[in-house]
Order: structure tokens, then C-alpha cells, then sequence
């Protein structure tokens, strides 16, 4: 039970300092004096950017969704590639679980963050 809690905090600690790191490079200026655009690279990335697209008022700094069918984290802005993807199996959740992370499920804070990756670790 400790070793899970402990996983667990580690795992929250390296979550955050993967987003914490590229917020900061997204929000850096570009030298050119242009913003960054972001890439889509995937299909199902492109479409949670159309839904995203759809909800202005979303203003999440993070989305945890399926990513090769484990759980993952993703910095809202910047879709394209996960931030974190843990050991969670997608599969071993209740469908209503996976349905919601097919969606994206949005996050607008570090302590929400926190919350869900514990509620689906244990």
C-alpha cells in the first residue's frame, strides 16, 4: 500500500514538472518575434483541438486521455505529444471511464490533476 502511495507521488511530481517545463517553453517568446503555432499529429488529437475549438470558455491547462491504450496527460495547448503517460491500462477501467478519457477529460488545475491520477491508480 506505502510503495503504491509512493509511486503515486512520484509519478504526480513528474506529471507536473513535465508540464510546468513545457508551459514554460510554450510561452517563451519565439526569436523570430511569432508565436508558436501548435502541430496536430494525430487524428483523435486533432479532434478534441475541434471540440476544444467549439468551447472557448474550456480554458483547461491539461487533458488526460487514452494514448496507446494507457492513461495520459497532455498540456491542453499542445496536443500533439502526451506529457506523461502512465501505467494505467485503459481496458481495465468501467467503460463510462473510458468513454469519458475517449472525450479528453479536461483539467484546470495541478491539485485536479493530482486527484484524478490517484483516483485511476488505485
Amino acid at each position: 500500500m506505502m510503495k503504491g502511495k509512493i509511486r503515486l507521488a512520484v509519478l504526480s511530481a513528474a506529471v507536473l514538472t513535465a508540464a510546468l517545463c513545457a508551459g514554460a517553453a510554450l510561452s517563451a517568446p519565439d526569436p523570430a518575434g511569432k508565436a508558436p503555432v501548435p502541430r496536430q499529429g494525430i487524428a483523435s488529437a486533432a479532434g478534441r483541438q475541434e471540440q476544444r475549438d467549439k468551447d472557448p470558455s474550456s480554458g483547461a491547462k491539461y487533458t488526460v486521455t487514452a494514448y496507446q491504450g494507457h492513461l495520459a496527460v497532455y498540456l491542453t495547448a499542445r496536443m500533439d505529444t502526451p506529457q506523461y503517460i502512465t501505467d494505467v491500462e485503459v481496458s481495465t477501467l468501467p467503460r463510462a471511464d473510458r468513454e469519458a478519457l475517449d472525450a479528453g477529460i479536461p483539467i484546470y488545475t495541478e491539485q485536479q490533476l493530482t486527484s484524478i491520477l490517484e483516483d485511476y491508480s488505485s
